[in-house]
This record gives C-alpha cells, structure tokens and sequence, in this order.
C-alpha cells in the first residue's frame, strides 16, 4: 500500500478513535452524574420513612 494512502487511512482510524474515546467520557461523566441523584434519592427517602410497629 502507498505509504501516504496509509498514513491517511491511519489518520482516519485515529481520528475515529479519538471520536469514541471522547463520547465515551461523557457517557461515564453522565452515568456517574445519575449515580448521585439515585443516590441523593435514596438517602432522602429512607430519611423520610417512617416505619410503624403494629400496623
């Protein structure tokens, strides 16, 4: 293969690399962002349940 025709092709791969490397950390910034909310929740929740004895 032509070295300039591989290095273009090479660039590509790179670059679509790179793509996905970076839409990857947002997914992990938002599910981590999720996390906290669920969490935030489940602490109100169980902050706020009042468990009766005999009912």
């Amino acid at each position: 293969m032509d070295p300039a025709a591989t290095n273009l092709l090479v660039g590509k791969i790179i670059g679509i690399l790179e793509n996905e490397a970076s839409f990857t950390a947002g997914i992990h910034d938002q599910v981590d962002e999720i996390k906290l909310d669920l969490d935030k929740r489940h602490r109100w929740k169980a902050s706020t349940h009042i468990h009766v004895v005999g009912s």
